[in-house]
């Protein structure tokens, strides 16, 4: 590809009296070509006041190194955050990107929000690709079991048997009162006795798999009932998450679920998440299911525990907005909480 370029300069006194020169430039190497593509399409449902993490990539398809702006729009206008503004991306390379999504403390159950994340070139504005990100808002919903007090049967009255006249002299033998029948208590389940249930952590995993220092990561534990035996309805527990912490029973994580009992059923496998931002470092993850042991499972006591997993962690992550916060390990009242299930 050629362009000219004429130069003229012409007399202010005369414009008669002019001159020109051309100036040809032609371009000798490949031209360069951008292009950029994100990927994938996600949907998620979380329960209202949480946050549903989502991760991309994104992949520079042109054959020079380019930087892209990202833009996020809710369709609902519901709080969005990228962990980046701007991604620099060499030639044919990719690289990943989190999107949050906070669903409304008063956001109705069932209610979809779809957030477009867009991937724009800052040097051709017009080279752009999208993705979406599809979010259900969960339901208010607390489970609590149902205790029916036991009916209480009012016997029938006996009919009074007459007392004989004793002969004059004699002196009548008393009558014994009959001692009032005792309604047995329900018998405790023993100690030792197979229930069939089996709790266990099947697996930690990390999104971005090896984070920087400071960079919010997606903490995913996956608990299994591995037993023949489902979970009693209303026999809730808790999922907790350590780090650099032995497990230990009753000991409270640096994160933790309250899980229902109805969503373990024989065989059922179900996953929780949070955000939670390491140090640089090398750290030991554990997880422990039923923490506080309010779940018989007879026998299979031992297991609940996974780890260590070991995470390395290097580099220090640069980003302009605010990571998500820890959470803070606050006193467990109660056993039974609202799961939060993603």
């Amino acid at each position: 590809l050629s362009d000219t370029v004429t130069v003229t300069a012409t007399s202010g006194n005369d414009p008669a009296v002019s001159a020109s020169v051309e100036n040809q430039a032609t371009v000798t190497g490949p031209g360069g070509d951008i292009g950029v593509a994100i990927t994938p399409d996600n949907v998620g449902t979380a329960d209202p006041s949480t946050t549903i993490v989502y991760t991309h990539t994104v992949q520079n398809s042109g054959n020079i190194a380019e930087t892209f702006r990202i833009s996020l729009l809710s369709s609902q206008g519901w709080p969005v955050e990228a962990d980046t503004d701007i991604l620099t991306i060499p030639a044919g390379q990719t690289t990943a990107l989190q999107v949050a999504v906070t669903v409304p403390r008063d956001a109705a159950a069932g209610a979809i929000d779809v957030t477009t994340v867009t991937v724009r070139s800052l040097t051709d504005p017009e080279i752009a690709d999208t993705a979406t990100n599809t979010t259900t808002a969960g339901d208010h919903v607390l489970y609590l079991p149902i205790i029916a007090k036991p009916e209480v049967v009012t016997p029938p009255t006996p009919t009074p048997t007459p007392t004989p006249t004793p002969p004059p002299g004699v002196t009548p033998t008393p009558t014994l009162t009959p001692m009032p029948t005792l309604t047995p208590l329900p018998t405790p389940t023993p100690i030792g006795c197979p229930t069939n249930i089996d709790l266990i952590v099947t697996g930690i995993t990390i999104s971005p798999a090896s984070p920087a220092g400071g960079q919010p990561a997606q903490v995913s534990v996956s608990i299994m009932n591995i037993g023949t035996s489902n979970v009693p309805f209303g026999n809730n527990f808790y999922l907790d998450f350590y780090v650099n912490r032995q497990p230990a029973p009753l000991l409270q994580g640096d994160h933790y679920w309250g899980v229902q009992g109805s969503q373990m059923t024989a065989g059922t496998e179900v996953t929780f998440t949070t955000m939670y931002t390491f140090d640089s470092g090398t750290h030991n993850l554990y997880a422990q299911v039923d923490t506080d042991n309010t779940v018989q499972e007879c026998g299979n006591e031992d297991n609940n525990v996974l780890g260590p997993i070991q995470l390395v962690v290097t580099g220090q992550f640069q980003s302009e907005s605010t990571p998500p916060a820890r959470i803070v390990p606050q006193p467990r009242e109660t056993p039974t909480p609202f799961g939060s299930q993603r």
